[in-house]
């Protein structure tokens, strides 16, 4: 396979993503709703001692995260269950695009970056969350650290398995997983 240039600036183990495709892939979010601040990926190969299952490598996005105010409700004064799912989602889109970008998911491979921002939002399904809470997250400062496990092809949807983590500087935590489909045919129409 010929590696292309945006291929090539995948070799590195580590990098950020630019504050404007940042930008880019939190579109779909009002402008209360962009807790997702900046973000970084960890790519480690599948032939460097990854063992490959059907994700070719081991892929990771660390992000920085802060809730100024709930979206949706008067402060709880800690970092609840509905954020934890808005989080995973902007910290997996910021994924979803930077693997599409870079070729880095085989998966993928059908799809440019302008065809994941068209699937973005109608095509994206979380199929499965789980989450514990094992000490309180303060929302105005925290980090989210999403690990894809798995991805796989069943028809024509895109399956990802991620483990997730959220962590403060005051030794708050919560975990879980989280299992989300993209469908890479059409793009769905919203529904009414």
């Amino acid at each position: 396979m010929t590696a292309t240039p945006e291929r090539r600036e995948m070799s590195r183990e580590r990098w950020e993503m630019s504050p404007e495709r940042l930008a880019r892939v939190l579109v779909p979010y009002r402008d209360n709703c962009k807790y997702l601040k900046r973000i970084a990926f960890e790519y480690l190969p599948a032939s460097a001692g990854v063992s490959p299952d059907q994700s070719e490598a081991s892929l990771t996005a660390v992000g920085e995260l802060s809730i100024a105010e709930s979206c949706y409700i008067d402060s709880t004064g800690h970092f609840n269950a509905v954020e934890f799912q808005i989080c995973a989602n902007q910290l997996m889109y910021a994924l979803g695009a930077e693997c599409t970008r870079l070729r880095l998911v085989r998966a993928l491979a059908s799809l440019d970056l302008d065809g994941f921002y068209e699937r973005q939002l109608a095509n994206v399904l979380i199929t499965n969350v789980t989450s514990t809470f094992r000490r309180m997250v303060n929302p105005r400062r925290f980090r989210g650290r999403l690990q894809l496990d798995r991805a796989y092809l069943m028809r024509e949807r895109l399956f990802w398995e991620c483990t997730i983590t959220y962590s403060d500087d005051e030794n708050g935590l919560a975990d879980g997983n989280i299992v989300v489909t993209m469908g890479l045919g059409e793009k769905m129409p919203p529904k009414e």
